[in-house]
């Protein structure tokens, strides 16, 4: 799951504390980023959540001042597929990533992701029933990667390595 957010302000912020949870009142931290320390530019932020839980995720950033004072973000909640048939390979690729989705005449939008949340091929798809296709992963440099797909209010993720 690729997690974004931006900061207009980060005067005095010192990092952001990435929390999850399956009910949304007993969060657990995942993952923290350092603050960028320009304070006056809007800055792009993102994550990669490689684990989603299955169901509903809730998540919110514990955002630490310097100081040591922190506040939080609102809650956001992302339902991931809990029928998954998303399939990829083979895993570790070398030229052509194979993908299996199933779907019922749904439009979708394939991400690969790096290992630092950017976002490096985007393609739109219409998934009918089993769709199979490959990606040309060939110029992608050796490394880990994620492949997301977006269908509807569905969120699917595979890891994968060139």
């Amino acid at each position: 799951m690729l997690l974004q957010w931006k900061i207009a302000t980060q005067k005095n912020l010192s990092k952001f504390v990435i929390e999850r949870s399956a009910d949304g009142y007993r969060f657990l931290p995942i993952n923290n980023v350092v603050a960028n320390k320009k304070s006056s530019v809007i800055t792009d932020y993102s994550i990669m959540d490689d684990q989603p839980l299955r169901g509903i995720n809730f998540y919110r950033l514990k955002m630490i001042d310097i100081d040591g004072q922190f506040s939080y973000s609102n809650i956001v909640a992302v339902k991931i597929n809990q029928d998954s048939k998303l399939q990829i390979f083979p895993n570790p690729v070398n030229r052509f990533l194979f993908v299996e989705a199933n779907g019922k005449g749904e439009n979708a939008i394939v991400q690969i992701v790096d290992g630092q949340g950017r976002k490096l091929k985007e393609i739109k798809i219409i998934l009918n029933g089993e769709t199979s296709f490959s990606i040309d992963v060939s110029n992608l440099p050796g490394g880990m990667y994620y492949l997301i797909l977006h269908k509807n209010e569905e969120t699917e993720i595979r890891k994968f390595i060139k």
